[in-house]
């Protein structure tokens, strides 16, 4: 996820799937980054980038809504603004790892699943 600071510099959030959900015209995010959260509070855009084999794609975000309770990363939804596919037609090697136990448990990912859930029943 890419943001913007105050300066006007992007800024880079690296973001498992654990922490993303998303559907045809919305995305929800959970940003544990300080930086990322507070340029999104402040701008209330963001940009998503995805990679897959044959092309980059930049989804750019506007917010409709944000949680944020003291001690929790930013949970957040975003409706998305327009898509763009970058592709040079060459083969892209997608950035990936493999998760693991210390992984999930750093990251929290539970933690991101309720966070996840708190945006629905906020909607409701």
């Amino acid at each position: 996820m890419l943001t913007v600071d105050a300066e006007g510099f992007p800024h880079v959030c690296l973001l498992s799937r654990a922490e993303l959900e998303a559907g045809v015209s919305e995305i929800r995010g959970v940003i544990a980054s300080q930086t990322a959260s507070a340029n999104i509070k402040r701008s209330r855009r963001a940009t998503l980038m995805v990679i897959d084999p044959a092309a980059a794609w930049y989804c750019k975000l506007e917010v409709l809504g944000l949680q944020a309770k003291d001690g929790q990363p930013l949970a957040a939804k975003f409706q998305v603004a327009s898509v763009k596919r970058d592709s040079v037609d060459v083969a892209l090697k997608p950035a990936r790892f493999l998760p693991t136990a210390a992984l999930t448990s750093a990251e929290d990912w539970q933690r991101s699943k309720r966070l996840l859930a708190a945006l629905d029943d906020a909607s409701s």
